[in-house]
């Protein structure tokens, strides 16, 4: 079987109508192979079709980081499904994402169109999430696990993973315990008693290690979860109408 015939049935999941659109143009094959996309733009509608209907891909419009409880419902009830997540870039806690739940690539939305059209969307998956790194490090199952219980072991991987990134590990307890939490250089400096400027040499470190273009508006969803997206795999409680936000500006 190959990459055409593996996904023909695909939904995107997409609040923005233009780039919904233009995901579901890119799921079409050069090939003429039959593709069958669905775009959807709420949760209840989603889990209700997944309820229904057989589906090979799901393409969710948006970074996983904000998507916590949209990718931990689909998980914990099909938890080998193919997730492709589409964005403009991808930061440190989405790769985290990707590792922790498996079966999740992460595809920017220049990388998409790059390919097209002798690559769909759907062939950038590769071939049956094959490789044991597609297989992500959650438990078994996460169906009889709560949410609350996962998204602290998620935040145990990235801190884990955040060691191979950031050496220092006082330039890693500056990024999590205080620059994430929205603590301004002075008031680190402050609390841990010394010079707002050491602190500012740290940013710097994190800045460059995490590969941050814009420090002030992407550190805290650099190394924090949105769970914006408060669903149950059933009946969801509310959707996801707030956009994701790059996070809280430094106090």
């Amino acid at each position: 079987m190959d990459r055409e015939d593996k996904f023909k049935n695909i939904i995107i999941y997409s609040k923005n109508t233009v780039i919904g659109t233009a995901l579901e143009y890119l799921c079409q094959p050069q090939s003429g192979c039959d593709v069958y996309v669905t775009r959807i733009c709420d949760i209840a509608t989603l889990f209700e079709t997944l309820s229904v209907k057989s589906v090979d891909l799901i393409i969710i419009d948006g970074a996983p980081r904000c998507h916590f409880s949209l990718v931990f419902n689909l998980r914990a009830k099909w938890p080998t499904l193919p997730l492709m997540a589409t964005q403009s870039y991808f930061l440190f806690s989405d790769r985290m994402m990707q590792e922790y739940f498996g079966h999740l690539i992460l595809k920017e939305y220049d990388a998409l169109l790059a390919g097209f059209p002798n690559i769909s969307a759907a062939e950038h998956v590769g071939i049956a999430f094959a490789g044991s790194e597609w297989a992500g490090c959650q438990r078994a199952s996460l169906a009889e696990i709560s949410p609350e219980v996962v998204l602290i072991e998620l935040n145990q991987w990235l801190r884990q993973r955040l060691a191979g990134v950031i050496i220092s590990s006082k330039a890693r307890a500056v990024a999590i315990d205080l620059l994430a939490q929205g603590y301004t250089p002075t008031e680190a400096g402050r609390l841990i008693g010394r010079s707002h400027k050491v602190i500012y040499h740290h940013r710097q470190a994190i800045k460059k290690c995490l590969g941050l273009n814009n420090f002030a508006m992407e550190l805290i969803p650099s190394l924090t979860f949105s769970d914006v997206c408060n669903v149950t795999a059933t009946v969801p409680e509310r959707d996801c109408s707030r956009s994701c936000t790059a996070g809280s500006e430094s106090k």
